[in-house]
């Protein structure tokens, strides 16, 4: 049985599975000055896991939840919950 631990990034509560590796993404945009969708998903599948989603952040929110949650603002390496 998997377990849930709950952790606060960039001011966000998320609860994610201990021992998964996720990866924090949004659509390439061209215009800063929308909303995105930040959705957090586990790098290789795991059965059972469904990404969940930030809905409707500045651009400066989503970069700054996605920055730190991947542990780099170039990291494609993600974040081992």
């Amino acid at each position: 049985m998997r377990k849930l631990v709950k952790r606060t990034i960039a001011g966000h509560e998320i609860t994610l599975y201990k021992g998964v590796t996720y990866l924090a993404t949004r659509p390439a945009v061209s215009k800063k000055n929308q909303l995105f969708d930040v959705t957090i998903r586990p790098i290789e599948p795991v059965e059972g896991i469904e990404p969940i989603v930030f809905e409707q952040l500045s651009y400066d929110e989503a970069n700054a939840l996605i920055n730190e949650f991947n542990n780099g603002s170039i990291s494609f390496l993600g974040r081992k919950w």
